[in-house]
């Protein structure tokens, strides 16, 4: 198929793909409680407002305040006032906390072996988000291997949009399988295809920037999403049994568990500092963005 190249759109036709998890959302889905799912929401995004919660998550304002506050008065969550703005962020007891709800839900719900499914179907679209990033970032050349891209080939860009659409495809079963199981993963599906349809119409920002809900920034959210759920650590090596309730590991071996998509590949970590961030910062903790999606 013929894709034309328009200054502020790009076409991005999606092909189906055969994949081995069928979609099955039924009308079986469990939906959280405020009192986990608001703490979660700020594990998956990192930092977030009353008002982003409640947005994101289509619940009243004071439904979400009360759930802060009383998770703040276990010490389980934290608030920080910066530049007239409030945000909220998960302690560490709130996360461990956060993990061990998790768990109980899932065992409760009979979701592992679905969501333990799911995340082995990820792992490998998640590899190749890394590569295809890679592909968005630089432009090696025969004297700089690490040359940035300077988004000056539309043709380029507009290859790795499509690619990008197909990985987006690809991910969808795979969310409505979990949307099937746990409806709080319904948060995801949405903000991908608006950073998709933004990037698809120029929006270069929207493909990985850390100061908006790009492609790479959501992606990451999703991948915390899933390790949380299933009591994984980022970046360790995931066992072949998790104990029951708890999700922690009960010996064996198995696939690593990938850093989010960009690091893996090297390559995150320059573009944060492009943007000014430190040499120090943590590519592994889910970034804090802001949560406008219009």
């Amino acid at each position: 198929m013929a894709v034309g190249i328009v200054r502020h759109r790009r076409s991005c036709g999606v092909v189906g793909r055969d994949l081995t998890i069928q979609a099955d959302t039924g009308d079986m889905s469990h939906h959280s409680g405020p009192d986990l799912l608001v703490p979660h929401t700020l594990r998956v995004l990192g930092h977030a407002s009353t008002g982003q919660v409640s947005s994101l998550r289509s619940l009243p304002a004071e439904v979400v305040e009360e759930a802060l506050e009383d998770a703040r008065a276990l010490g389980q969550v934290g608030r920080s006032a910066f530049g007239g703005s409030t945000t909220w962020h998960l302690t560490e007891l709130g996360r461990a906390k956060g993990e061990s709800a998790l768990a109980v839900e899932l065992d409760e719900v009979g979701g592992r072996a679905v969501v333990e499914e799911a995340h082995a179907a990820f792992l490998p679209l998640n590899r190749r988000i890394g590569t295809v990033m890679t592909q968005w970032q630089l432009r090696p050349t025969a004297t700089d291997p690490l040359a940035p891209n300077d988004h000056r080939d539309a043709a380029h860009d507009d290859a790795v949009i499509r690619r990008l659409g197909g990985l987006v495809e690809d991910l969808r079963p795979v969310l409505d399988r979990l949307t099937g199981v746990l409806q709080r993963f319904d948060l995801h599906q949405p903000r991908l295809d608006r950073a998709l349809h933004k990037a698809e119409r120029g929006s270069n920002s929207r493909v990985d920037s850390p100061d908006v809900p790009s492609l790479n920034i959501c992606w990451i959210q999703l991948h915390e999403d899933l390790l949380a759920t299933l009591g994984i650590e980022r970046g360790k090596r995931r066992p072949d049994r998790l104990s029951p309730r708890s999700g922690r590991a009960s010996g064996g071996r198995g696939p690593v568990c990938l850093l989010p998509p960009s690091v893996t590949h090297g390559t995150n970590l320059i573009h944060l500092m492009s943007h000014g961030r430190s040499k120090q910062t943590d590519p592994c903790a889910p970034r804090t963005t802001p949560v406008d999606d219009t």
